[in-house]
């Protein structure tokens, strides 16, 4: 019953995209509000969600330098504390955190000592960036998330983008398994699932 409705409850938040806040300068993207409250549905959906946390469910949000990834960064933290405010994932409470990709070499220490189990990763991020964070998300159990469709063939597990006037949520099956997620079939179904 419970999953009934928590799958009920991820359907009436794709079919209802259009009510969130709009970005006029992204109008294919999913709003940010919509775009956290799918990911918290998504995380509520990983059946290995206690064994890769324990106390908080943190999030970093990733981003670069450039205002467009700072912009994101801001808007997808806010997102996501508001959310946490009214919210829990399968009992955990959200905590959100920005963390800065501007030096590799210092950039795998400053997210795991953030505690993070999940990463958002914003736009503006070069592919050898995405490359590095995939390794760090892998190298510690980190699943992904992105608003962007490319960021999955680049090692992020899971984008959650516009399809028409509605939300879409893709997975890369084998990105989610490397995080030592185990996606519900409920949510698969769901979902446009790559292999």
């Amino acid at each position: 019953m419970r999953t009934a409705i928590a799958l009920f409850t991820l359907l009436c938040a794709l079919s209802s995209t259009a009510a969130g806040e709009k970005d006029s300068r992204v109008p294919d993207q999913v709003p940010f509000d919509r775009q956290a409250l799918l990911m918290l549905r998504v995380l509520a959906y990983d059946q290995n969600l206690h064994k890769r946390v324990s106390g908080n469910l943190t999030i970093a949000v990733i981003h670069g330098q450039t205002p467009e990834s700072e912009r994101v960064q801001a808007a997808m933290v806010e997102a996501l504390k508001k959310i946490s405010q009214e919210s829990t994932v399968s009992g955990l409470q959200v905590r959100a955190v920005d963390v800065e990709y501007a030096d590799p070499g210092t950039f795998e220490a400053r997210l795991t000592s953030s505690g993070a189990a999940v990463l958002y990763v914003c736009p503006g991020l070069e592919k050898d960036a995405l490359q590095t964070i995939a390794d760090v998300a892998h190298r510690h159990s980190m699943l992904s998330f992105s608003g962007r469709e490319s960021d999955v063939g680049l090692g992020v597990g899971i984008a959650l983008v516009r399809r028409s006037a509605r939300a879409a949520i893709i997975i890369d099956r084998s990105m989610v398994a490397d995080a030592g997620a185990n996606l519900s079939p409920e949510l698969l179904r769901v979902s446009e699932v790559r292999e």
